[in-house]
């Protein structure tokens, strides 16, 4: 009795791959119609949601108004009087500069100025921003009209309100720089509020 089986009498069982090229081929071309049907019943719902995809891109585009940001560093210089040079070398005068309490405390003041209404306003009305959107609103009734910002509370308040809303002040931490970000609908006036500012 012979048992072992000629290879050619085999064939494949179900759920296994098939042995040969042809067989294989046919497995792959079986499959591309497969995929090809599918593609073809669903083609209405693949063109609609990229259509719509599309759309909502484009509608998005034109509606989303472009945001300008300007951007200063300032950097603290010490002050002639921080670090005294009495002749006694570098050890003496490395004692007697300022430490680093006194650099945060600069900085601190130099960013609660920056922030400050006082120049707030000055930089309003050396550029003229109460006149120009989107500083200057129309009010039904406004008591205020014609009168200059400093007689003029409620929109000095408003016009310090939207100005400051959009003026970012903040020490750059390990350094003695302070880093002063305006952003802005109008690239020119973002520019021009940094450049007085």
């Amino acid at each position: 009795m012979n048992n072992y089986r000629d290879s050619s009498e085999t064939s494949a069982k179900p759920g296994t791959f098939p042995h040969s090229f042809a067989q294989q081929q046919v497995v792959r071309v079986q499959g591309l119609h497969a995929f090809f049907r599918v593609i073809t019943r669903r083609l209405k719902w693949i063109v609609g949601s990229v259509v719509i995809c599309e759309l909502l891109a484009v509608a998005i585009a034109l509606w989303t108004r472009p945001v300008y940001n300007a951007t200063a560093t300032i950097e603290l210089n010490q002050s002639s009087g921080a670090s005294l040079n009495l002749g006694l070398g570098d050890a003496m005068s490395q004692q007697l500069s300022p430490s680093g309490d006194a650099l945060q405390i600069d900085e601190q003041t130099e960013t609660t100025i920056l922030q400050g209404d006082s120049l707030a306003l000055a930089v309003i009305q050396r550029l003229g921003l109460a006149s120009q959107p989107p500083f200057s609103t129309k009010v039904a009734k406004d008591s205020e009209k014609g009168l200059p910002l400093e007689a003029a509370p409620k929109r000095r308040t408003r016009l310090l309100t939207q100005f400051k809303a959009n003026l970012k002040v903040a020490p750059i931490r390990g350094t003695r720089l302070i880093g002063v970000t305006y952003e802005s609908n109008d690239p020119n006036s973002g520019t021009d509020c940094e450049c007085n500012h």
